[in-house]
């Protein structure tokens, strides 16, 4: 389900004429982004309202799609969608899980990042701002829910400024996010990954993901 006015798109953060300093940059959309389904069942995507699918939908053979309102899809349309999506597996040990992670708007929650780690955590609620800073990459597993009640941001800063700072999330449960996700917004710095048990994703509001 695609409501409301929100907006899919791609970028390409190497190249100047499909994006600004490595930003996303609405003025250079181009139409390479796909919204897919394997589903053979009809009127398996709903779109409507303003959204835009700058590039195809598509769904797997005989599958419809239900488009109302002034819903607008660049690109193709059609079902023409097979593939095989692997499960997700966890890179790393996860037989000793932490406590979960908690950020409240007046107490942010940092991570500090040195060369590589990993972490292996219940929970992530945001209510603030989760901060992750430093150089190197970061995999997070969380085994519970990862969800912004509140329009918490998730802030990738490199620190110092131009260092390589990769963070990959493995999620074990379902993800509400209502906040900006991977800000300022390099889209190579940022991933998330969802086991067999992450059956749901919803982004709320006037949030951005950018990953």
């Amino acid at each position: 389900t695609h409501i409301g006015n929100a907006s899919i798109d791609s970028f390409d953060s190497t190249d100047p004429a499909k994006s600004t300093d490595g930003q996303y940059d609405p003025a250079k959309s181009q139409d390479n982004a796909t919204l897919a389904t394997i589903s053979t069942n009809a009127d398996i995507i709903l779109g409507t309202g303003g959204g835009v699918i700058c590039g195809d939908l598509l769904t797997g053979p005989g599958g419809t799609v239900d488009i109302g309102g002034a819903y607008v899809v660049t690109g193709t349309t059609d079902d023409s969608c097979e593939m095989d999506i692997p499960d997700v597996v966890v890179p790393f040990d996860i037989s000793v899980i932490d406590s979960g992670i908690t950020c409240n708007p007046a107490h942010p929650y940092t991570i500090t990042v040195s060369g590589d780690e990993d972490m292996a955590i219940e929970y992530i609620t945001m209510r603030g701002d989760l901060i992750i800073q430093g150089s190197g990459r970061l995999r997070i597993y969380v085994d519970g829910e990862i969800s912004s009640p509140a329009a918490g941001t998730i802030i990738i800063d490199d620190d110092p400024d131009g260092s390589d700072l990769d963070v990959e999330i493995y999620a074990n449960d379902d993800i509400k996010l209502y906040g900006v996700v991977n800000a300022p917004g390099n889209c190579t710095s940022f991933a998330i990954y969802g086991t067999p048990n992450c059956t749901d994703v919803d982004f709320m509001a006037n949030n951005d993901f950018i990953g």
